[in-house]
């Protein structure tokens, strides 16, 4: 199915035709039934694709035919006049004429050409493929024994057309071997690369033609560590891995192939024109990271060791040895090369942070896998982690068009995350990456809290309560926020076996009581359909433990609106839709009605907002007429409240306490919904718009900084609420004059007090003046 962003890709090329097959798996598989050597086809799957505006679009695909046969071909779309050419070359038309089973194939009314890649004329030595007499070459050239009654089987795992493939060479169903075959120039990079890879013990290499561009590496028992393909690796695993990559590092021998900063630059300047074609209204956003992260790589001193050039848990396996111990290889050294160190450590962190968006992997487990692995190295080889940063940004924007190659149907809002990710990372200093220091107990005045972070007390007291099954263990157990003698936050993770992902639980303490109102709301919600399927959820909750006044809910990857608020952020627009669309969700809830939940009216509103100001008049006599008049002309705006129906509110709502998940841009969580009660659905929306507004002030400077965001929001919620913009102003109004108090609460909010107080006094006079207008 296409998405909005591959619709304007095929309105904007029109000359290419078949564009609009390739980027429609749907319509793909059909295209491809009509021809007889996939007239069984049952599933079309485009696995790589390049795409050249007006010139080309070329892509692997994987065909799978009604009897579980898997057929890879080369799938190109040209424009009228390069297809007639292509497709008439007499190679071409021989094949085709002779009955080759393996012959080009077209879709003729979409000028688009199926290759097998035994015809790719790029690598040019792959009938090895499909022809016996050129297999038992390739097979004794790599030292691979061939035998007439023991025909290999040979099952391609990658296959980038016109530049290389992968397949692995079986026997009696045991795997033997890899061979790789490319282009010249991919080969010599497989051959230096698969040296240095034998020389780090990752690599054993069997034989090789260069006649044919071929090698072949002998196949690797083990398990990999790709997140994608199996479980990732422990905590043990992962320093081991941290030290393996210090030592690669630490070697005395030189590569031949020489990668420094500036090529580093080049690589990244190399995505902005494909960027430009696919995503062309994000491109100024895009070409501005590249430009911040160029400008941060220059400043940065060359430094030469040894690097894999592409690192990451995807290339590394782990596997037992005769006397039990796991060792890992690290694979595929083909863009080994001279160069930076931290780049090595850069690839690692960036293919994790996209696992992260993608849905593959939570944060927290992601975080965890990045930091142990830095700590492990750091300690091995004292690097100080300068520039890594701008080092992990480049990585990252170099990752902006595998989304769309990868033809994931969120593919447009994935690769806007990933931007807005390294607005963040750009914006942060480079993290030490020290050993963390065990929990302080200084501050802990609770007496319940010392149990809260045993974590064989909490298992031993989670089972009892059914909290946890008998097969689960709690791995470990952190604070992460506490308020002396009020509330805390406790991280709980949990261990399963054979567990691809150990899930968290948030253990949610308060002094005066178990928060029953609370887990009420999320528990009625979540069986009411607000669960992680649907667009708008709330996390799960797990139980309660009332003799620790605490309760348990699932943790959920994800990011707050208010984490990734930037106003270059070329999301602001999605957000703001989707943040109105969850809060409408749970207006329309029921929830407070069916609590029987008590009301917040507007006189309770005033009552707060009265005392708030009267306790800022004291705090600030300087200020105190301004503010007075300010609290009066707020008494006197509430007084213009419509009439409105009553709906299940937040009352808290701002840009913390909604989350995006990771892996479903727009599907949004609702946090922290111990205020939720019956009201009057424009105080969350006027509640959110001030909060959005005078974040804009105390980090940006202005308080039209996120207006983008502002306006989406306003426009989506006023869509679903059409006659209620009145009130959502005077709400946003009140809701500006109480943020004078919180100003003074916090010292790095003090310096926009008197702003605040001037936006208030603009706006009352603004209400008053369009009150004297009707």
């Amino acid at each position: 199915m296409l998405t909005e962003a591959d619709k304007h890709i095929i309105e904007k090329d029109t000359q290419l035709p078949g564009l609009a097959v390739l980027l429609d798996e749907e319509v793909l598989l059909e295209k491809l039934k009509a021809l007889e050597p996939f007239k069984n086809a049952v599933h079309a799957e485009i696995q790589y694709l390049r795409y050249k505006p007006a010139t080309s679009c070329a892509c692997t695909l994987r065909i799978e035919l009604s009897d579980g046969s898997i057929s890879f071909y080369y799938a190109k779309a040209l424009t009228r006049e390069r297809f007639e050419k292509s497709w008439n070359r007499s190679s071409r038309k021989k094949a085709v004429e002779e009955g080759d089973p393996f012959a080009p194939q077209a879709v003729f009314d979409a000028f688009i050409m199926l290759l097998h890649p035994a015809y790719d004329r790029e690598i040019g030595h792959l009938k090895w493929l499909v022809c016996k007499k050129h297999r038992r070459h390739i097979l004794k050239a790599c030292s691979l024994l061939y035998s007439e009654e023991d025909e290999p089987d040979i099952k391609i795992l990658c296959y980038k057309p016109e530049r290389r493939l992968v397949a692995r060479v079986s026997s009696k169903g045991q795997p033997l071997a890899i061979i790789r075959s490319g282009t010249p120039d991919e080969f010599t990079k497989m051959l230096i690369g698969n040296a240095f890879g034998v020389s780090h013990g990752g690599v054993l290499l069997m034989g090789a033609d260069g006649a044919s561009c071929t090698l072949a590496t002998k196949w690797q028992k083990g398990e990999s560590l790709c997140p994608e393909e199996g479980i990732p690796p422990d905590e043990e695993l992962t320093q081991e891995l941290g030290r393996k990559l210090s030592r690669i590092h630490a070697a005395t021998y030189k590569h031949p192939t020489v990668y420094g900063i500036s090529d580093e630059i080049k690589s990244l300047h190399g995505v902005i024109n494909t960027f430009k074609h696919i995503l062309p209204f994000q491109t100024a956003w895009f070409e501005r990271l590249v430009a911040a992260t160029e400008q941060g790589l220059s400043a940065l001193p060359e430094r030469f060791t040894l690097i894999h050039g592409d690192f990451s848990l995807d290339q590394v396996i782990q596997r037992k040895s005769r006397n039990g111990e796991t060792k890992l290889h690290i694979l595929d050294w083909d863009r080994s090369a001279y160069g930076h160190p931290l780049m090595d450590l850069a690839t690692f962190r960036a293919r994790l942070e996209l696992q992260v968006i993608e849905g593959i992997l939570p944060r927290w487990h992601a975080d965890s896998l990045i930091e142990t692995l830095f700590a492990a190295y750091r300690r091995k080889i004292g690097e100080n982690f300068e520039g890594l940063r701008w080092f992990t940004a480049s990585a990252m924007l170099r990752l902006g068009a595998e989304p769309f190659r990868k033809r994931h149907p969120q593919w447009e809002q994935y690769t806007l995350q990933l931007l807005q990710r390294v607005e963040r990372i750009l914006a942060d200093a480079d993290i030490p990456y020290t050993e963390k220091s065990g929990q302080s107990t200084d501050l802990l005045q609770d007496a319940a809290l010392p149990t809260l972070l045993d974590k064989e007390q909490m298992q031993m007291l989670m089972r009892g309560h059914q909290i946890l099954s008998e097969e689960e263990t709690v791995i470990s157990a952190g604070l992460r926020r506490y308020k002396p003698k009020r509330r805390a936050l406790v991280d709980y993770r949990i261990g399963r076996i054979n567990a691809e992902n150990c899930p968290y639980l948030i253990g949610k303490y308060r002094a005066k009581g178990l928060d029953k109102r609370s887990y009420r709301v999320q528990k009625q919600l979540w069986q009411s359909g607000f669960d992680d399927q649907a667009q708008t959820g709330v996390p799960e909750v797990s139980g309660t433990l009332p003799e620790l006044n605490t309760w348990f809910q699932r943790r959920i990857s994800g990011d707050t609106v208010g984490n990734v608020l930037t106003p270059k952020n070329g999301r602001l627009n999605f957000l703001g839709q989707a943040v109105a669309r969850s809060l409408g969700a749970l207006h329309r809830s029921g929830v407070a009605e069916s609590l029987g939940l008590p009301a917040h009216t507007p006189h309770h509103e005033l009552e707060i907002l009265k005392k708030r100001l009267a306790d800022v008049q004291t705090k600030l006599p300087d200020l105190a007429k301004r503010i007075a008049a300010v609290s009066e002309g707020c008494t006197a705006l509430a007084e213009q409240l419509p009439e409105t129906a009553e709906a299940s509110i937040h009352r808290d709502f701002y840009q913390d306490q909604i989350l995006e998940r990771h892996g479903r841009p727009g599907h949004m969580v609702l946090l922290d919904l111990d205020l939720v009660c019956r009201g009057h659905a424009e105080l969350d929306a006027g509640n959110y718009l001030a909060h959005i507004q005078e974040f804009a002030l105390r980090r940006y400077g202005s308080i039209d900084a996120l207006k983008a965001h502002e306006d989406a929001f306003k426009a989506q919620f006023l869509d679903e609420n059409p006659a209620n913009a009145d009130a959502v102003e005077i709400y946003t109004t009140l809701s500006l004059a109480r943020h004078i108090d919180i100003s003074t609460l916090f010292e790095n909010r003090t310096r926009t007090t008197e702003t605040l107080l001037k936006i208030c006094e603009n706006r009352l006079a603004s209400h008053l003046t369009q009150q004297g207008n009707l």
